[in-house]
């Protein structure tokens, strides 16, 4: 028996089924039953995960303000009306010294990761150049007839002579 091979199968097999149900909604030959379907599993998941965000952000932003005007009127009325003034000047610089200890947003969060992903590469470079660099040495070292550098791979846990 030939099999036919088609959208929805294949979308089905990958794990992208909601892809049929968007194109036959656009279509218009979208079923009652199969449009409730789709709002249960694609749009209520989706606006979760935006209303989880939304009220973050709203929440991060709102102990930010709490603690920042708590900062600045215990400089008020510790130091002062100046030192309350370059309190807010600096709080408004976004000078990570004087910044309130709040949670943070998901703006900050993404940009964390972005750094952390970023280190992760660099570190990835050199421990890569590094490996090359080993490399070389030890084959100049077996040419003198030299004992070879071991080098432990992170990767598997195991140490391997070169």
């Amino acid at each position: 028996m030939k099999q036919s091979i088609t959208l929805g199968k294949v979308t089905e097999f990958m794990g992208l089924g909601f892809l049929s149900t968007l194109k036959d909604l656009f279509t218009g030959k979208l079923e009652k039953e199969d449009f409730r379907n789709f709002l249960r599993k694609v749009v209520v998941p989706l606006a979760s995960i935006l209303l989880f965000i939304g009220l973050w952000h709203m929440g991060a932003k709102s102990l930010y303000n709490k603690e920042a005007d708590f900062k600045i009127e215990k400089a008020l009325t510790e130091q002062g009306q100046e030192a309350a003034d370059a309190l807010r000047a600096c709080i408004a610089s976004g000078d990570i010294s004087c910044q309130p200890n709040t949670l943070p947003s998901p703006a900050q969060v993404w940009d964390s990761y972005k750094a952390l992903l970023k280190d992760h590469n660099i570190i990835s470079a050199d421990k890569a150049e590094f490996i090359e660099k080993t490399a070389t040495l030890n084959a100049e070292r077996l040419a003198e007839g030299k004992a070879v550098l071991l080098i432990q791979d992170d990767h598997h846990l195991s140490t391997r002579l070169l």
